[in-house]
């Protein structure tokens, strides 16, 4: 039996409710990834601030105590993320893959543009390919760092193409 600090992600599979001892609200879920099943105690202080992302079939990342025996993960969970937010907390950096030979003036402008609405805390690398490199080259930005949102992302997906952004 291991006890520690763990953070566990997936799709909240089950939930039920009770009432605690003083008249409050708090819920054991259950969430699933490929890998497994974690079930999940949320007391009533973490519940209230989190009761609008406690639906079953959404996506969200826990922070907690954990304790592993044998194959079933428990978690007192002190913190409930989106998935949509886990990104922009956790990502440090963000890639660019650019090839030189295709990439117009107006598409940088277009992806500065994308990059100045959205600025924020992700360090930006670019991984620039074309004939007139014999390897790709990695530059990073040191006027811009980012913040990941689905929107940036989604936009960067739209000027440069589906594979040509990366987080770390």
């Amino acid at each position: 039996m291991k006890n520690g600090s763990v953070k566990a992600g997936g799709i909240i599979s089950s939930i039920k409710k009770k009432i605690d001892k003083k008249g409050n609200t708090m819920a054991f879920i259950t969430i699933e990834d490929f890998t497994g099943k974690a079930e999940c105690v949320i007391f009533s202080s973490v519940y209230k601030k989190n009761v609008e992302l406690l639906e079953e079939e959404k996506m969200i990342l826990v922070e907690g105590k954990g304790e592993v025996s044998g194959d079933i993960i428990k978690i007192i969970v002190d913190e409930i993320l989106p998935m949509e937010a886990v990104r922009e907390k956790y990502a440090k950096k963000i890639f660019f893959l650019l090839n030189a030979d295709d990439v117009s003036d107006i598409t940088l402008i277009k992806l500065r543009e994308l990059m100045e609405k959205n600025r924020g805390n992700c360090n930006c690398y670019f991984n620039v390919i074309g004939k007139e490199f014999e390897q790709q080259q990695i530059f990073v930005s040191k006027k811009y760092a980012i913040n990941p949102t689905s929107e940036f992302i989604e936009g960067v997906q739209e000027i440069l193409g589906k594979h040509a952004i990366k987080l770390s």
